[in-house]
């Protein structure tokens, strides 16, 4: 089951939520942000829309005091009048299932399997043995993500159940021999949990009628009770023994696990989460809710690894009282280094780039006509997505990229011996001896004036028409623009002095397409309006990549 876009209104934190554009190719999607923000609270979504398929195809068991964001005289109204708020609204799409909605005549049991964050069970003491109902039925499932999600027992059980059923069923060949059956029923999760922990061998279930419980081998010590287990390998081998038995039932199905990284240090968890990625069935989504770095910097490597196959939901932000759309964040270094910064606070200013680029501009923020690191902030907004690791920094006119960048160099390269150092800078009225002289530097020179030439460049002008859907205001946009132009060369600037003229054409801009919420200023205008436009497609995209990485 690979889920498309979601949608729910009045449903826990969510007065209305649309999630969309989760591509067919995702086999990981992690919810990121701060506590608090509603991450628990869409899986609690998931959990919510699976009960009638648990249930024998009953109604849904809500909550008014949990599931429902409606004011308290709308819910008791509701109730009165035997109305079940569900899925009325309620959607979920799949890529490949018919959706979830108020339409929905069968689901199927195995849509999601979802685990809380409430997962701890200190101690597996099996008095009795019972009859457990069929995998999908998943008769333990947590009825909310704030209840008690206690599955070792069970999963003991049902090793000892197939271990019976493999002596004595005529379905498991006669010469199948003791270590293959504990392969088929313990492999994967003994292989698994190996590779978190190499000093740490699953054995078996001993004894399954002397109080029993799982046996491991740590080290030297053979036949090590779970009890004796820490919190950290606990917990981990709950979930790999958990997945291991049931991806046996569930293939086709969105599993969705609240902070995995519970009780396990950093580096583990990098671990856990591939192990957990690994294992999910092909035809299946893996859905975790995390604010974790081991996670985080898991999740980066698998996306670099395969490109497409993660993706991130930002929480955080949001004003969940009021109607918000989510949709798969941009996966660039800005990204990882605001979503680092809730794991570690202050240390994700240690994320260093693989490349730093000085530029002109001002360092520090200022308003007027040019603000400080506008042109860094406007190089990053461009190439975030295709050089995530580099970072622009601005450092004042060019005279200060030239003689600051070398001091700043030499810090860096103390600091962080692997990071490369470029510089740039913009044309204006350079002669072609001058233009030679910074290239002996190692100093590279945009191709046009500044990187208004770029920005405010008919392609982009064309991009940003289309983009509201007025592309027949273009020729009204050319003629601001030639009257624009012609106002800022009668001031004695040169011809192709678009920064000048361009505070006039910004205004334009707004008045002819009726724009709003595009930037208070010209500056701001360019940084979130007009720069998200130079796209890898575009020649003025090529045209300063070719400048700036040669």
């Amino acid at each position: 089951m690979k889920i498309k876009s979601v949608y729910c209104k009045g449903f826990k934190r969510f007065t209305e939520l649309l999630i969309d554009g989760i591509p067919i190719d995702a086999k990981l999607v992690c919810l990121v942000g701060p506590n608090g923000t509603g991450k628990s609270s869409l899986f609690d979504l998931f959990n919510y829309c699976i009960q009638p398929s648990k249930h024998g195809g009953g109604s849904f068991r809500i909550d008014y005091d949990y599931h429902s964001k409606v004011i308290e005289a709308q819910a008791l109204n509701e109730q009165q009048a035997g109305q079940v708020s569900g899925f009325k609204n309620i959607a979920i799409h799949f890529h490949d299932h018919p959706p979830i909605n108020e339409n929905a005549r069968t689901l199927k049991k195995e849509m999601f399997y979802i685990r809380s964050g409430y997962r701890h069970e200190a101690d597996v003491k099996i008095e009795y043995l019972r009859q457990l109902d069929a995998l999908l039925e998943d008769s333990n499932r947590p009825e909310t993500l704030m209840a008690p999600d206690e599955r070792v027992s069970d999963n003991y059980m049902r090793i000892v159940a197939d271990s019976v059923e493999s002596v004595f069923s005529d379905r498991i060949p006669d010469a199948s021999t003791k270590a293959a059956i504990r392969d088929r029923l313990i492999g994967r999760a003994r292989e698994s949990l190996s590779r978190l922990f190499p000093t740490l061998v699953f054995e078996g279930v001993g004894n399954p009628l002397d109080k029993g419980t799982f046996y491991f081998t740590k080290g030297r010590s053979k036949h090590w009770k779970y009890k004796n287990l820490s919190a950290g390998e606990k917990a981990a081998f709950d979930l790999l023994l958990d997945f291991a038995i049931k991806t046996e039932a569930f293939t086709d199905t969105t599993f969705c696990i609240d902070e995995p990284e519970l009780h396990i240090h950093s580096e583990l968890q990098s671990r856990l989460l591939e192990e957990l990625y690994n294992i999910t069935p092909p035809k299946c989504q893996l859905w975790i809710a995390t604010h974790s770095i081991g996670m985080m910097r898991k999740a980066k490597e698998l996306s670099e690894r395969a490109p497409g196959s993660v993706v991130l939901l930002d929480f955080e932000g949001h004003d969940f009282d009021e109607k918000v759309e989510l949709a798969p964040a941009a996966v660039n270094r800005l990204f990882w280094k605001k979503t680092f910064s809730v794991a570690i606070g202050d240390l994700a200013n240690l994320l260093a780039p693989s490349q730093v680029v000085f530029c002109e501009g001002s360092q520090s923020t200022i308003t007027g006509a040019r603000s400080g690191e506008f042109d860094a902030r406007c190089f990053n907004r461009i190439f975030g997505t295709e050089f995530p690791d580099v970072e622009f920094v601005s450092l004042g006119g060019a005279s200060e990229v030239e003689k600051n960048s070398l001091l700043l160099t030499t810090v860096f390269r103390q600091v962080v011996a692997s990071v490369s150092i470029n510089r740039v800078v913009d044309k204006d009225d350079r002669s072609e001896s001058e233009l030679h002289d910074l290239s002996v530097k190692g100093i590279r020179v945009l191709s046009k004036r500044h990187i208004e030439s770029f920005l405010f460049d008919d392609e982009i002008l064309v991009k940003l028409c289309n983009s509201v859907g007025k592309p027949e205001k273009m020729p009204d946009i050319q003629a601001a623009k030639s009257a624009a132009l012609a106002d800022s060369i009668r001031r004695g600037n040169p011809v192709d002095d678009f920064k000048s003229m361009s505070p006039k054409l910004y205004t334009e801009l707004r008045r002819i397409l009726q724009l709003t919420r595009c930037g208070s200023s010209k500056e701001a205008f360019c940084i979130d309006t007009l720069a998200p436009l130079i796209t890898p497609e575009t020649a003025m995209y090529r045209q300063l990549k070719r400048d700036v990485f040669a």
